[in-house]
């Protein structure tokens, strides 16, 4: 791939942390590297819903809480990692329709070998919009995230994943503490080239006392020797 198309995709991803963010709680990634010049894509549909206390974290009456922090429902979402070393690769999450981040990820353990036992740290950091309340204030938050992530690949076709993480939410209005939510996301992948991703997360919010849960279905694809020749 030629170096305009990788600066287009550098700015688009860019352009993701900009103007969107990370509302959702997914993961659709392995412990495994892409390896230098490759990547991987996915597409997926996540439902996400949360149990527990519904408090009141803004004197603002006129906002509905509940839905401005924790989004409910069916969420379509695109994605993938790029391999720019043999070990660590970078990308973008974007959640429809005003969510989105940008993340890194080093695997420490396993590289790009295709079967075996792989380990990795990562970080994401992204923005939500919630839109304006109804005195025209702006309602968003930035979010960051730090998953470690643990895989095992006994085929190159099949992978198990764990990725317990910690997140954080810093809200851009209101009286609003720092949200620190802790949990994780577990996932199935089958396929080579052409793959399925099941997963599941669940986080505690600490702060507000809630459950935040969510089911992902997703497809992905491999490309080879995208970003260099």
């Amino acid at each position: 791939m030629s170096n305009r198309l990788f600066h287009a995709l550098a700015l688009g991803a860019s352009a993701v942390l900009v103007l969107s963010g990370c509302a959702s709680n997914s993961n659709f990634h392995t412990a495994r590297a892409s390896g230098k010049g490759q990547a991987h894509a996915f597409t997926a549909f996540s439902f996400a819903q949360f149990s527990g206390d519904t408090l009141v974290l803004l004197e603002d009456e006129d906002i509905d809480t509940v839905q401005t922090y924790v989004p409910q429902g069916i969420f379509f979402e695109l994605g993938g990692m790029f391999g720019l070393l043999d070990k660590f690769d970078v990308g973008f999450k974007y959640t429809f329709p005003t969510a989105g981040c940008v993340e890194a990820k080093y695997t420490f353990l396993g590289g790009s070998k295709e079967t075996g036992i792989f380990s990795a740290v990562g970080v994401r950091l992204g923005y939500t919009s919630f839109g304006d309340a109804d005195d025209g204030e702006a309602l968003a938050r930035v979010e960051y995230s730090l998953p470690l992530y643990f895989s095992y690949y006994p085929a190159e076709w099949f992978s198990v994943s764990l990725v317990p993480a910690y997140n954080g939410r810093i809200y851009t209005f209101g009286d609003v503490p720092l949200q620190n939510l802790v949990g994780g996301n577990a996932n199935l992948h089958l396929g080579a080239k052409y793959g399925i991703l099941l997963e599941y997360s669940y986080f505690r919010n600490l702060t507000s006392e809630w459950n935040e849960i969510q089911f992902g279905l997703g497809v992905t694809y491999e490309f080879e020797k995208l970003l260099f020749n």
